[in-house]
C-alpha cells in the first residue's frame, strides 16, 4: 500500500481480488471489508455492521467498522509485494480500471477490468502471491515496476511476460 500512495500522490487500498466474474474472464470484484479511503466511493461511503460477525451471533453494537461503498469507475494499479518460502521478496504489478457492474455483497468492492486476468491467476497469482493486493486509483505501475524490479532487485510480475518474475528495463504496463 504504501509503495502505490508514493507512486501515486493519492491514497491506497487492501482488497481481496480472488472474486471472479461469472460471465467475463476480465472482471475481478475487489473487494475488502473497510480497507478503502473514501475517495474510491461513488458516493458518500458509511460505516455498518460486518455481516459475517453479525450472522455468527456478535452483538449488532460489537462488529460495527466496516467501510461500505461502492467504487468509482477510475484507472487502477494493483500491487502485492511478498516473500517466498527462502525469503526473498517479490512483486506483481498489474493495470486494471474500476467499471460499472453490479453485485450483491458487503463492504467496499468495485468491478476490476484486468487485461489477461486469466493467464495473470494461472501463471502468476496461483503459484506465486496470496489474495490480498494493494490498489490506488491512478496507472502508476511503470513506476512501481522500475522501482520495486531495478532498485530493490525484487522479482516482478505481470500478466504477459515472456520469463516470469524476470525484471527488464523495457516497462510492461
Amino acid at each position: 500500500m504504501h509503495a502505490c500512495m508514493l507512486a501515486s500522490g493519492s491514497p491506497a487500498a487492501l482488497a481481496d481480488w480472488n472474486n471472479l466474474h461469472n460471465e467475463d474472464e476480465e472482471l475481478a470484484n475487489v473487494w475488502h471489508c473497510g480497507v478503502f479511503s473514501a475517495s474510491f466511493a461513488r458516493s458518500r461511503p458509511k460505516i455498518s455492521p460486518h455481516e459475517i460477525m453479525v450472522s455468527s451471533g456478535m452483538p449488532y453494537d460489537k462488529v460495527i467498522g466496516v467501510v461500505e461503498l461502492v467504487a468509482k469507475p477510475c484507472p487502477l494499479t494493483l500491487c502485492r509485494i511478498t516473500q517466498d518460502p527462502a525469503g526473498a521478496w517479490k512483486a506483481v504489478v498489474v493495470h486494471g480500471r474500476f467499471e460499472d457492474n453490479p453485485a450483491e455483497t458487503f463492504g467496499g468492492y468495485g468491478w476490476c477490468r484486468i487485461g489477461n486476468l486469466q493467464r495473470l491467476y494461472r501463471d502468476v497469482l496461483l503459484r506465486h502471491f496470496p489474495h490480498h493486493v494493494a490498489l490506488t486509483e491512478s496507472h502508476v505501475g511503470n513506476a512501481i515496476w522500475e522501482a520495486l524490479g531495478n532498485y530493490l532487485g525484487m522479482e516482478v510480475y505481470h500478466a504477459t511476460q515472456e520469463t516470469p518474475g524476470l525484471y527488464t528495463p523495457k516497462l510492461p504496463l
